[in-house]
């Protein structure tokens, strides 16, 4: 933990990082009023001391902090979207996280950043808490409704008023405002295996030979999800003996196998043998994982996601991927480390329901018809990569 400064700081021989200046800033970008480093965690991480864990949510998502904070151990960076009312929603639910449970995780590792459009801006009669109030404010513990800990989708404005789910400005929001070098775009209903950053920040220092590729690189994981009611693995070993068992599947099995099996995947999962972290296997996004939707750690030098796309119209990630793949990106899956859903399978059933039609013929529209054709001009074309 540290104070800032300007000092390099070193995480192998070859390869150096700086610290951020990080505060409370209020931003705009594109369509949205940002409020960066709304409400801080109260430790802070040289930029080559943790991992950041940057994911992003509505209100009505943060009951998974602990049990995420609880595997993860170390800094996460949450953008909130939360437009009009739900502003408060948001701070309100926050402030029972950070001061009313049993441990001090939350608010220790995590920093919060909220937002919101130009058009639904929080109502006058809530007014917007500067961050001296924000500093002082005591969360009045046994006063809050079930509501108010845990917010019903339902009833937020954003549903209520059928707005888009600007995920990639929230994703890039969360990322660009950590300060250490390595960081983790993650949702934040993905829980990791226990004690990944040590072992992920030793293997940064070992500079196996692996690693040396002068392409850029990141470290997928791999990812499961598990039936209702069932703990969590936490080793490799346990997630194989429960995979065996028919408890732990591949994430998203049920609809759309492909965008997740890792390359060498059969091995993957038949090997238990334990030791310290190390790349399995190197993979990129050409055929025949073009439709592979990695979840990787990763670094402030790679792309952004494209903020025109919505969650609503899926794809919102493939842009992304497409300048990867021409950029000849490696990426270096990692052997033990792995990811698990909150328990709870999602079947094909449940995704078709939730699928806007109108709003994924629009953003395919816009990828295909506009997005694609920009990326090509800037970025050139390679192989068969793909949007």
């Amino acid at each position: 933990m540290c104070s800032q400064s300007q000092d390099k700081f070193h995480l192998n021989e070859d390869l150096t990082c700086l610290d951020k200046e990080i505060g409370p800033r209020i931003v705009q970008r594109g369509k949205y009023w940002v409020f960066e480093n709304y409400i801080q965690a109260n430790k802070r991480f040289h930029c080559n001391e943790s991992v950041t864990f940057t994911t992003h949510s509505d209100p009505t998502f943060l009951n998974n902090l602990q049990p995420l904070l609880e595997r993860w151990q170390g800094p996460i960076s949450l953008a909130i979207y939360a437009p009009s009312t739900d502003f408060s929603t948001a701070v309100k639910a926050i402030m029972y996280q950070r001061q009313c449970q049993t441990s001090d995780l939350v608010r220790d590792l995590v920093t919060f950043h909220l937002f919101f459009d130009f058009n639904h801006m929080p109502p006058s009669f809530q007014p917007i808490l500067k961050p001296v109030d924000i500093s002082t404010y005591i969360a009045k513990c046994n006063q809050y409704s079930s509501e108010e800990i845990n917010p019903v989708k339902e009833k937020l404005y954003k549903s209520v008023n059928n707005l888009p789910y600007p995920v990639n400005v929230a994703r890039n929001v969360a990322r660009e405002t950590s300060n250490t070098h390595f960081v983790f775009p993650c949702d934040i209903e993905l829980y990791p295996s226990p004690g990944f950053i040590p072992e992920f920040l030793d293997m940064i220092r070992r500079n196996d030979p692996i690693q040396r590729s002068p392409k850029p690189k990141v470290y997928p994981l791999v990812i499961f999800e598990i039936d209702e009611g069932q703990s969590l693995p936490s080793t490799k070993k346990e997630l194989i003996e429960l995979y065996a068992l028919n408890v732990i599947h591949t994430f998203h099995f049920s609809f759309c196998l492909r965008c997740h099996l890792v390359p060498r995947w059969n091995e993957w999962i038949a090997d238990a043998s334990p030791g310290a972290m190390e790349v399995f296997t190197v993979g990129n996004r050409q055929p025949p994982f073009e439709h592979w939707e990695p979840i990787f750690i990763g670094s402030h030098s790679d792309p952004l996601y494209d903020e025109r796309l919505s969650w609503d119209g899926q794809r919102d990630k493939m842009t992304q991927g497409y300048v990867m793949c021409v950029q000849e990106y490696e990426f270096h899956v990692l052997n033990n480390a792995f990811l698990i859903h909150k328990p709870g399978v999602k079947t094909k059933e449940m995704s078709f329901s939730q699928r806007n039609e109108t709003s994924i013929e629009i953003q395919k529209k816009l990828v295909f018809e506009t997005i694609a054709h920009e990326l090509e001009l800037i970025y050139g074309t390679k192989g068969r990569c793909t949007c």
